[in-house]
């Protein structure tokens, strides 16, 4: 077992490298560490008092940079609580654990044996129907979500947070971004949480909504997809540019496109009408149908039965009198024709039908729409004033996930390249993940910047690199 207070393996308690107690609490058993993400580490355990495995997470409070990791943390505890649901792994306990001078928060949870969706990615290739039906199961987990009052927003929808049960249901994990109201009475709305290229635009200004959660869910989709991860895939005006990295069929794309748009309001209405849309059979439709189109100028088709069933559903548009025919009428009227020629063979005999027939002129061809590329929809950058939250979830990364951190450093300094935090961030962690060539243009801006304070940091960094900004 892993000894709670010095992290060393030992097989008695106390713990025979530190003789402190080996239990966490002195109620849990440390088996084997799950994983490791910002300012947190999660284990798998034992409940001593009745051998029940379990779930903690535990979050050293010395490791973590930002005070809003304690509050999103403890956020977290509260939501669950109020949670319960077969696909959520339900709550067990939450504590704080004193260690001289370090202090941890704990919280304990049902234990789900499976694999991420992340490490099943590693190994299967999903197809476009495998898909569409992970994220309509997701999309009803997330209706029971957001039908709560006030709605729970998980605002981090991602393959390492989705896990497959081994009887092949789906749990929604980590909750470390949750929001449990459309303004978080305690955080306001300026906390910038959730995975860089899974964060809908909004997310950038401290915003959530339940449409959040649906952008979420079609980059999961995209990721599925196409094996990538989506951050690099963003063009300039921050769209998701994956078409041509996946190849699924056009209403596939439709259904994803929708979850993906920049406005919120453009999203599906609700989880419910995502789950509907994407368990949907596909429609067998010709070149006209408006869903084939996308954005595009709409054009008139068929209407179903129920046409209110279909969440894609567009009113057909009115033709006036001198509008040409459309198929269906052109074939009448093509029948109609030849009907004629074989009464008046009857009468005149085949030598005039053929006269008839080359005189007769052919119907014109139906119109055939053609698709319009609609214009790009520019998605706007993130304010300056979140500058400041991008730089604070970056330092929280910095040493447990220096990727993750490097890409909020980046995104930070695609806002104002001369700013000297983020840019001693970023040559931090090229430093520390051993590519110090990468390090010294930004070590060197922030070692010329106004802030003594960060001078003395950069310039230290850059001396231990043995790098010189004059060469």
């Amino acid at each position: 077992m892993i000894c709670a207070a010095c992290d060393e393996q030992t097989e008695v308690n106390p713990c025979a490298s530190c003789d402190a107690e080996a239990f966490l609490a002195g109620a849990y058993r440390l088996e084997s560490t799950l994983g490791t993400g910002a300012a947190a580490t999660t284990y798998r355990a034992v409940r001593v008092e009745d051998g029940r495995t379990v779930a903690v997470k535990e979050m050293v409070m010395s490791r973590s940079r930002a005070d809003k990791s304690k509050e999103l943390f403890e956020r977290e505890a509260r939501v669950l609580r109020q949670l319960s649901h077969p696909q959520i792994p339900a709550y067990l306990d939450d504590f704080t654990v004193e260690n001289g001078k370090m202090r941890s928060l704990c919280l304990v949870q049902e234990f789900v044996e499976g694999t991420t969706l992340a490490a099943e990615l590693g190994v299967h290739r999903y197809t476009e129907e495998e898909v569409l039906e992970i994220c309509a199961e997701l999309a009803e987990l997330l209706t029971y979500l957001h039908g709560l009052s006030p709605p729970v927003i998980h605002r981090d929808m991602k393959p390492r947070n989705v896990m497959r049960r081994s009887d092949g249901k789906l749990v929604l994990i980590d909750f470390g971004a949750v929001r449990d109201a459309l303004k978080d009475a305690d955080l306001g709305g300026s906390t910038v949480a959730g995975t860089f290229g899974y964060m809908a635009p909004e997310q950038f200004q401290g915003e959530a909504s339940p449409a959040t959660d649906l952008y979420g869910l079609g980059a999961l989709a995209v990721a599925l997809l196409t094996r990538r991860e989506p951050h690099t895939m963003l063009d300039a005006h921050g769209r998701l540019n994956w078409r041509e990295h996946a190849a699924v069929s056009a209403h596939c794309h439709a259904t994803i496109d929708r979850l993906l748009r920049a406005e919120a309001a453009e999203r599906p209405s609700s989880a419910r009408a995502a789950m509907e849309a994407m368990r949907a059979p596909p429609p067998a439709v010709g070149l006209s149908d408006p869903r084939l189109l996308l954005d595009g100028p709409r054009v008139a088709v068929k209407e179903r039965q129920h046409p209110e069933d279909d969440p894609f559903h567009q009113p057909p548009m009115r033709r006036e009198a001198g509008d040409s025919v459309t198929p269906k009428r052109g074939a009448l009227a093509v029948g109609g024709a030849a009907f004629t020629a074989v009464a008046l063979a009857l009468m005149i005999g085949i030598g005039g039908l053929v006269a008839i027939l080359v005189a007769a002129p052919a119907p014109p061809p139906p119109p055939i729409p053609i698709p319009i590329e609609a214009p790009p929809v520019d998605v706007p950058a993130p304010p300056t004033e979140d500058l400041g939250s991008l730089i604070r979830q970056g330092w929280t990364h910095a040493d447990s996930d220096p990727d993750e951190a490097l890409k909020l450093f980046k995104v930070a300094l695609a806002l104002s390249p001369e700013h000297q935090e983020a840019n001693l961030g970023a040559g931090y962690v090229h430093r520390k993940v051993g590519n110090p060539a990468a390090a010294k243009k930004p070590l060197c801006k922030a070692a010329s910047g106004s802030n003594r304070e960060i001078q003395r940091e950069a310039s230290a960094l850059l001396s231990a690199s043995g790098l010189n900004c004059a060469e």
